[in-house]
């Protein structure tokens, strides 16, 4: 059960994060301005912020059943992978030979965290 909170936590996240960038794209509807730092938020950005504090809720339940040093680099890892697979698809933003490389050092580092001693 813990590892499908883990997959709820990651898709909340992910969600969170992409519906908060859409929230602030040109065009979005505007429901209200944070008038000190001219910030904008939209419908979108208000999903975007609901599933990041679920997540957030999840991630603190989460970081309680496993090792620290486990668990949170390897949510973080997964989520940063995840996160440039949406900005490549849904935002066409740039993948370069650099985003590879770091996206491979992620995935190693990933791996090398929960080798077995």
């Amino acid at each position: 059960m813990i590892y499908v909170i883990c997959v709820i936590y990651l898709c909340l996240s992910v969600s969170g994060l992409t519906f908060m960038k859409l929230g602030s794209l040109e065009g979005a509807k505007e429901l209200l301005t944070i008038p000190i730092i001219n910030m904008k938020i939209s419908g979108l950005s208000l999903i975007g912020y609901t599933c990041y504090i679920f997540s957030f809720l999840l991630y603190t339940y989460i970081v309680t059943k496993f090792d620290l040093g486990i668990i949170v680099p390897l949510l973080a890892g997964i989520v940063n992978v995840l996160v440039m697979i949406v900005a490549v698809i849904v935002f066409k933003e740039k993948f370069n030979v650099y985003s590879c490389i770091g996206v491979c050092m992620i995935i190693v580092g990933i791996f090398l965290i929960n080798l077995k001693k």
